[in-house]
């Protein structure tokens, strides 16, 4: 059972309209031009092989960040619907925009068409065919590598090296580029959320990569603490690994670009030794992650804290928000919510790995 967000469409029709562009350009601002030895006719004729680079170098860019999205969604799903990482993430997605097929996760011998928004190089190919066929200009763009790297919590940085060779009556040019695109994963599933081993929990489901907007308001009305919690959100939290690490499946934390969610408590099963931060409570049950050896439990109603109860949730029939969510102490620091009034002091029933 595939998990797709609804992008599909969105992404084919961005990616027509960017081919339909680029063709209407280069075929109305070419005129012919007799091949013959005039300066002056050389000269038009360079000029428009120089516009005709710059125009394909532009749509390489544009072209990269609508196929690794679409890659990036494709091989997620994959993971999601056959509940198992990939032994290299960058590695299988590279495939897929260069080679057009990607690995099956946990069976990587076997390999699935990409679909074709996700193909870069057959993308890019399609300009040379255009352009040999009604410019008769020679074209043949390469794409050597392609790596993922992140700096900002919210987005990619899609670095792609390709070699470029144009070949005309009176010129040829040949070189070897470097471009970066940026990629939003806001939208994207989260497998960490459903990639859960069976032995450790038999609770999961999708979640989608949402970014918080008001991301310091914990204690204001209305509260960011109920907002992400009651509707599973990210915020950004250097403690937590950042996407990349997530599709990688990698737990570690992020200085840079760490986000978490919170799992809802009453989604959840109240466990001290579990974190609801999604990045301890979906790693197992057994400890494994926890921060100190102590966990806070948000307990607003122990007190009678009224005031910070509603600022938890929005009304009671839509979740508790962090009322009963088990955090380490230094998240409890984190959201400037310490007061030992409204909170349990649990102490883990195992020996926490760090």
């Amino acid at each position: 059972m595939m998990k797709k967000i609804n992008k599909k469409g969105i992404i084919f029709t961005i990616l027509a309209l960017l081919i339909s562009s680029i063709v209407i350009t280069l075929f109305f601002s070419f005129k012919e031009v007799p091949l013959d030895n005039s300066s002056q006719n050389i000269k038009i004729r360079i000029q428009q092989v120089n516009m005709y680079i710059t125009q394909v170098e532009m749509y390489i860019k544009d072209v990269t960040k609508i196929s690794t999205l679409s890659a990036l969604d494709f091989a997620i799903n994959q993971m999601i619907d056959q509940n198992a990482y990939y032994s290299d993430f960058d590695s299988a997605l590279q495939r897929c925009m260069i080679s057009g097929v990607l690995p099956t996760p946990g069976n990587e011998g076997a390999v699935i068409a990409c679909p074709d928004s996700a193909k870069l190089q057959a993308n890019i190919n399609e300009i040379g065919a255009f352009a040999a066929e009604n410019l008769t200009i020679q074209s043949v763009v390469r794409v050597n590598n392609i790596k993922l790297t992140q700096t900002t919590p919210w987005q990619i940085i899609v670095t792609v090296n390709y070699s470029i060779k144009v070949e005309d009556s009176y010129a040829t040019w040949d070189a070897v580029k470097t471009l970066n695109q940026t990629v939003n994963i806001v939208g994207l599933n989260d497998p960490t959320y459903w990639i859960v081993q069976p032995s450790l929990s038999s609770y999961k489901y999708l979640n989608a990569f949402k970014q918080v907007e008001n991301q310091g308001l914990w204690l204001e009305t209305p509260s960011t603490a109920n907002y992400v919690t009651v509707n599973k959100i990210y915020f950004k939290y250097e403690n937590a690994p950042s996407f990349l690490n997530r599709v990688r499946g990698n737990m570690s934390n992020s200085t840079c670009c760490g986000i978490a969610s919170i799992v809802p408590p009453l989604d959840s099963i109240s466990n001290p030794d579990l974190s609801n931060l999604d990045y301890i409570f979906w790693k197992n049950n057994i400890c494994s992650g926890i921060e100190e050896n102590q966990y806070y439990r948000f307990n607003f109603w122990k007190s009678g804290m009224t005031e910070i109860d509603r600022l938890s949730r929005v009304i009671p029939e839509s979740g508790y928000g962090l009322n009963g969510s088990i955090v380490p102490p230094s998240f409890a620091t984190f959201v400037n919510m310490t007061n030992t009034s409204y909170i349990d002091v649990l102490t883990p029933t195992c020996t926490p790995i760090i």
